[in-house]
């Protein structure tokens, strides 16, 4: 191609005009025979010599980590980077293998995967998967909000409207579920009929503590005060004839 051409080519077309040129170079240079006393080519020796050797690329790239040793703490997770992730709970003060990347975190005990996140870059956080906690912990976790007022409910209106106080509170109802978890315990001490009382009192007095609540129960223990309203009717009084008075 002559020079003129070349400089009125655009320039992704020159790219593919070299490209090609480079391709047709190197397809030649390899059939190129050898210099004698040699035999064959750079070609010919890669066919017979170098092909069957050859294996296949990886189904995946290679990924560039970082290998770092952290230890189990007793909240079964581990500091990576300021993050904290979580492990199976049975790993509990052991040390583990961390396999860090760009975007996961791989977790190996005794050279056997135990657990896998993506990675965060919010320090201070945690990333936890359900399966890694104690039975107990995952039963917390199951513990919604939702769920809550359906539990209270069900030992008493009263409680009911005061967990459903003890939700709202919070500028994020999950805030107030542990608040919530102490006044259900309180049934199985107290039960739900003292209970009742006492959250009717803590609703007449504005209070958003399951501690206030407790506070009344024992008290109310020491000397009992919490006692259900009873219908007795109007009572004497100088206005209120009776009947009697109509016979």
């Amino acid at each position: 191609m002559c020079v003129s051409c070349q400089r009125t080519m655009p320039f992704q077309c020159r790219l593919m005009v070299f490209a090609a040129s480079i391709i047709g170079c190197r397809r030649l240079f390899n059939n190129r025979p050898f210099s004698p006393p040699r035999e064959g080519s750079r070609r010919s020796l890669f066919e017979a010599i170098e092909r069957a050797a050859l294996k296949p690329l990886p189904a995946e790239p290679f990924v560039i980590g970082q290998w770092l040793t952290a230890r189990v703490n007793i909240d079964y997770h581990i500091v990576v980077d300021l993050h904290y992730y979580s492990v199976p709970y049975r790993l509990l003060h052991t040390k583990v293998d961390v396999f860090l990347t760009a975007t996961a975190v791989s977790v190996f005990a005794k050279g056997e995967r135990v657990a896998s996140h993506a990675r965060s870059f919010v320090p201070a956080d945690h990333t936890t998967i359900t399966e890694h906690m104690p039975p107990a912990h995952q039963a917390m976790a199951q513990r919604t909000p939702d769920r809550l007022r359906r539990d209270a409910a069900a030992l008493g209106m009263t409680i009911g409207t005061y967990v459903d106080r003890l939700l709202s509170a919070r500028e994020h109802p999950e805030q107030g579920i542990r608040s919530c978890l102490g006044v259900l315990r309180l049934a199985k001490t107290y039960g739900a009929a003292r209970l009742e009382l006492a959250c009717e009192r803590a609703l007449r007095a504005g209070a958003t503590s399951s501690r206030y609540v407790e506070q009344l129960l024992k008290a109310d223990r020491r000397q009992p005060f919490l006692q259900a309203p009873h219908d007795d009717g109007l009572g004497e009084h100088i206005n209120v004839r009776g009947s009697i008075y109509y016979n």
